[in-house]
């Protein structure tokens, strides 16, 4: 039984283990909102979250709230590297690309609307991607489980019916 859970142990991917985490964020007018949830769905409330450019230094830090969201305000258009992490070592990061971030002086208000409205999209494309593929993994985890003590059982009957015979 132990050499079975040694090699189950073996065949398990690691997010089966840890807790983990995914990180999303956008651009909303001049911030950056974000939010940060466990695989299980579980929000990641108070954790640390820091904005850095692309040389590592920081632009902004604040913290999730109790639903896992937070918001960041823009000061530089540059590329931001998000790394949220909890206190008890947990966290992931994401990236906004200054792309998406606004540019100053803009004179077409009305494109700059569209152009928000589009982005709101694809934000909530992507976190419905990411709820769907934790969603995927978590049944694949459950699969093999399932598969691997139909194994057992099957090799405990060859077992007990070889006994019998001798």
């Amino acid at each position: 039984m132990a050499l079975l859970l040694l090699a189950l142990a073996g065949v398990l991917p690691r997010q089966a283990w840890a807790h983990g985490m995914t990180v999303s964020a956008h651009v909303e007018g001049n911030t950056i909102q974000g939010k940060a949830y466990f695989r299980d769905g579980t929000a990641v409330r108070e954790a640390q979250v820091t904005a850095l450019d692309p040389d590592g230094r920081e632009l902004g830090t604040t913290t999730t709230d109790r639903q896992g969201s937070f918001v960041l305000e823009v000061h530089q258009r540059c590329d931001h590297k998000i790394v949220v992490a909890t206190a008890d070592g947990h966290g992931d990061d994401c990236t906004v690309h200054a792309a998406e971030l606004p540019v100053d002086g803009s004179s077409d208000q009305s494109l700059g609307d569209k152009v928000d409205a589009l982005r709101r999209q694809v934000v909530a494309l992507r976190e419905q991607l990411d709820e769907y593929e934790d969603r995927v993994r978590f049944r694949d985890v459950l699969g093999g489980l399932g598969y691997l003590l139909g194994l057992a059982g099957v090799a405990c009957y060859v077992l007990a019916a070889k006994r019998r015979h001798v």
